[in-house]
């Protein structure tokens, strides 16, 4: 096991070659915003140019999969990639240093894409995934905790600027509809004192529970960004599940309650 000097030249080569791009695609963009031609010409190049370097990256790893300079080819793959060009990494270089960084990338693509998996099976009529979190009293709560009511989930952080937009509306929404819709946010991402000065911070007057930095139940609800919202039946099944902060949530109150 060895990184050769020509390996290294070779990757930083296509490495360099992709940043001037990038820096320059920035650049362009930021001085040119009015040129929509320019702008869009040079994101065709970009475009076309980092998909090359992907595939460099890939055949470097086919070729060489006993090198540790795959480590560094891995750190630009997207999930799909990750996982499968993983089984072509050589154990010798798993088993170094440089595998470590090769794991770390494998595991979070693993972990990705299961996620996304998740996501794609939160159908309307499957059952909502239990979960097990404390609220604000210290008492721990489940999904079976709001048995036989409407339940809207709202996973959501304080250092999520779309979360905090997104509050006037669901306080709105909230007293609208509190009778007949239970409100529970999760958190995710900040720390207990955190959490519990953003909730007295916003007035969050509904059910709140602490995940942290858990991801269970973020992998279980097939979260991939926040803010991310999932409307539950008095049974536990999904009624609808919502990515990001939309108008189509309320839409859906709405139409339910109304």
């Amino acid at each position: 096991m060895f990184l050769k000097i020509s390996d290294m030249k070779t990757l930083l080569s296509r490495i360099s070659f992709f940043a001037v791009l990038t820096l320059a695609s920035v650049s362009f963009a930021a001085c040119s915003g009015d040129d929509n031609a320019k702008r869009d010409s040079l994101a065709r190049l970009y475009n076309a140019s980092f998909s090359e370097f992907i595939a460099a990256c890939r055949d470097f790893i086919k070729e060489n999969p006993d090198n540790i300079a795959c480590a560094y080819a891995f750190t630009v793959l997207n999930s799909d990639q990750c996982v499968e060009d993983y089984e072509l990494v050589g154990e010798n270089v798993k088993g170094s240093p440089a595998g470590q960084v090769i794991e770390y990338y494998y595991n979070l693509a693993k972990e990705d894409l299961a996620t996304e998996e998740a996501w794609n099976r939160l159908e309307p009529g499957v059952p909502a995934p239990d979960f097990r979190l404390k609220n604000l009293d210290g008492e721990y709560m489940t999904l079976d905790s709001f048995k036989g009511k409407y339940v809207l989930l709202d996973f959501w952080g304080t250092w999520c600027g779309w979360c905090i937009k997104g509050i006037p509306d669901m306080k709105a929404y909230y007293e609208k509809y509190k009778d007949k819709i239970e409100f529970v946010g999760i958190d995710c991402r900040d720390t207990e004192e955190e959490w519990r000065e953003g909730v007295k911070k916003h007035e969050l007057t509904w059910v709140n529970l602490y995940n942290g930095e858990d991801v269970g139940i973020v992998m279980a609800y097939g979260v991939q960004g926040y803010p991310t919202k999932i409307i539950i039946d008095p049974e536990g099944k999904v009624v609808q599940a919502f990515m990001g902060e939309s108008r189509e949530l309320y839409d859906k109150l709405d139409e339910m309650f109304k």
